[in-house]
């Protein structure tokens, strides 16, 4: 397994004008780097934009409480609504199953964190995303142990490595299929 020093960097390795999927999208901030660094020629982002949300950015510091169904429709909604390559989607994870087997070049996961969550997130996104492309995530840390778990849980129920983690203080992990 490889170190890369953060998650924006580790976007390098995906290729240019693909298509994938960010599971989780809270303020779009990393959907943003995603647009600018990998030039999706479609980019598909999940969330389903509750009215309360907490998070803390890339490396878990400035926890904030956000009323994301506000942010979604007066911010993002705006933001993207004339992208092509941007479909916003107010749905959860799971509705990733509407694309057929393979349909993806890779995807991002940072939704739900229980180990359930990100164990169906992964499980969909194995059959989603084309054989040799990859399956991405954040809060791989033992802070967020359900991640933890669901992570070497996939790994060693697929037969699969890890090829990248990141050195953020909540580290991304990069799987390729």
């Amino acid at each position: 397994m490889d170190r890369i020093e953060t998650r924006d960097m580790m976007l390098e390795i995906l290729p240019k004008h693909s298509i994938g999927a960010e599971l989780g999208v809270f303020k779009g901030q990393f959907s943003d780097v995603i647009l600018e660094v990998v030039k999706p020629s479609m980019l598909y982002l999940f969330d389903k934009f509750p009215k309360r949300a907490r998070s803390g950015d890339k490396d878990g510091k400035n926890i904030e409480q956000v009323n994301l169904l506000e942010y979604y429709e007066n911010v993002l909604v705006p933001k993207y609504r004339n992208m092509p390559n941007v479909t916003l989607l107010k749905l959860p994870t799971s509705e990733a199953e509407r694309f057929a087997d393979g349909h993806l070049d890779w995807c991002y996961i940072d939704a739900d964190h229980s180990f359930e969550g990100v164990m169906k997130d992964l499980n969909l996104m194995k059959r989603k995303v084309k054989k040799g492309g990859w399956v991405m995530g954040h809060d791989f840390t033992p802070r967020t142990i359900g991640v933890l778990r669901a992570v070497e849980q996939f790994l060693a129920d697929n037969n699969l490595e890890m090829q990248y983690i990141t050195n953020d203080r909540c580290p991304s992990f990069a799987i390729q299929l």
